[in-house]
Formats: C-alpha cells, sequence, structure tokens
C-alpha cells in the first residue's frame, strides 16, 4: 500500500507541470472561442510549486466585435491560486505580470447591428492581488480621437504602492493636441480600485488622482474619477458606464473652479 501510494506521488510529481500546462491551454482556448476570439501561444511552461509562463501571447478580437482588439504579449507569467479557482473565495490569480505587451483597441464601424457583447468576464478572472506590466504599448482609437502610449510600465499590489510610467503620452482629437513626455507616478491597488496620481504632465496641468473602479467589471460596468490641479483651481470628472440591453451608455459629469486663464493662455 505504501509502495503504491509512494508511485502515485512521483507520477503526481512528474505530471503536475504538463497536466497544469495542458489544462491552462485548454481553458484559454475555450474562453476565446466562447467569446469570438482568435488565441495564438507559443509556449505555456509550469514548473512545480511556481508560476505559470506564457510565451508570445496573441489575441485578437473577432468582425462583430464592437471594438477592434489587438493584443500581443511576448511573456506572461501567472502565479495562480488553487483555493481562488476551486472554491471562488479569493482572486484566481495571485500574481500577474506581462512583459512586452502592445494593445491596439479602435472602434469597429462593420460592427453588425446590435454588436456582439465585450467579454466583460475575461477582464474579471484576470483581476489578480499583484500586477506589474513592462513595455507597454497603447494605441486606443474611437474615430475622432486618439490616445497613445509608448513605453510604459503598471504596478500594482494590495500590500504596497506601485508605479506609473510612460516615455511618451500623446493626445489627439478635434479641440487638443498634445503629447506629454516622461510621465511618472504612483499607483494604489485597493478593493479592485486602482489608483494613479502626483502625476506632472506640463507647466501648470498635474494629474492629482484617476481612480478607476473594476468591482464590477465583470459585469459590465465601470466607473472612474479624475481630479487635475489646473491652472491655479481645480478640474473634477466622475464617468460611469455600463451596458444596457443592446447599447452601451455613459453618464458623465464634471465641474471646474478657480482656473486662471491668464495661466491657461
Amino acid at each position: 500500500m505504501a509502495a503504491a501510494l509512494f508511485v502515485a506521488a512521483t507520477l503526481l510529481v512528474v505530471l503536475a507541470p504538463v497536466i497544469v500546462a495542458n489544462g491552462v491551454r485548454i481553458w484559454a482556448e475555450r474562453v476565446a472561442g466562447r467569446e469570438g476570439m482568435q488565441l495564438q501561444l507559443e509556449k505555456i511552461e509550469a514548473p512545480l510549486l511556481r508560476p505559470v509562463v506564457v510565451r508570445n501571447l496573441r489575441i485578437e478580437s473577432g468582425p462583430a466585435a464592437p471594438f477592434s482588439i489587438k493584443c500581443v504579449a511576448s511573456r506572461l507569467e501567472l502565479d495562480l491560486s488553487l483555493s481562488g479557482i476551486f472554491t471562488g473565495a479569493r482572486r484566481p490569480l495571485r500574481a500577474l505580470k506581462i512583459e512586452g505587451l502592445t494593445l491596439d483597441i479602435r472602434l469597429n464601424p462593420a460592427a453588425p447591428s446590435p454588436p456582439q457583447r465585450t467579454a466583460w468576464s475575461v477582464f474579471q478572472n484576470l483581476l489578480a492581488d499583484d500586477f506589474n506590466f513592462s513595455g507597454v504599448q497603447l494605441h486606443i482609437e474611437n474615430g475622432v480621437t486618439t490616445v497613445e502610449l509608448r513605453d510604459g510600465t503598471l504596478s500594482g499590489s494590495v500590500l504596497e504602492s506601485g508605479v506609473f510610467t510612460a516615455r511618451e503620452v500623446t493626445v489627439v482629437s478635434p479641440w487638443f493636441h498634445k503629447t506629454f513626455s516622461n510621465l511618472r507616478g504612483a499607483t494604489s491597488w485597493q478593493e479592485n480600485r486602482l489608483a494613479v496620481g502626483a502625476i506632472s504632465l506640463m507647466r501648470g496641468l498635474d494629474l492629482d488622482t484617476i481612480t478607476v473602479d473594476l468591482a464590477r467589471i465583470g459585469e459590465s460596468r465601470i466607473g472612474m474619477e479624475v481630479s487635475f490641479d489646473a491652472f491655479g483651481g481645480k478640474v473634477r470628472a466622475r464617468v460611469s458606464s455600463e451596458d444596457r440591453g443592446d447599447k452601451r451608455t455613459w453618464d458623465v459629469a464634471g465641474n471646474g473652479s478657480g482656473i486662471s486663464v491668464a495661466q491657461m493662455s
């Protein structure tokens, strides 16, 4: 009996990396197929008692999605929580590290009406206690406004503050065109709320805080609050968004006070 248990334990230790790697691949392909996404990945490594590593990941949204999304990452490191996966008592990810992340998001004018719903549940499952994204290249375009970030990093932890950096952030819209260089700020990640602040954008304009509420992202609900120190005064805005039926609704409110027109000019 003891010999049989020893053999079974030995086989489990030897085969565990293969079982975990194949399990992660099957789960990822199943989720991507269910949400109408195209998934490609080169290799999955699952060392015993160490984080799972995914190399050269590529994800593209389907033609019916409201936004055309292309995501490429050279390396992902996922520290899985087995208790979170099997019991749901906590997040399934203890830590998420992504290197060489390129994300391109554009409004899809060819999407049918009503368009395919966005896979918000996928984002819910990617929330981790600790995260670190490096080598980030981001492009967001909705037809009239474009935001582009180059060479960015973003980290956060439930136990300590993180860091945001970007070599350049460019905003282009019909009423505003500006490039901000060498940005650096601090982050806080608590109770599914990510706050980024203390960022000097230009002379007279500082980002005090921007807080994104991801607590209900699995239900397609997102909230955001922004506060600027602008030219001697304050600018505050609050944005919320959710799916209602076949449409996505946005609620926006804001106010400003004490802004110097002379400083702005």
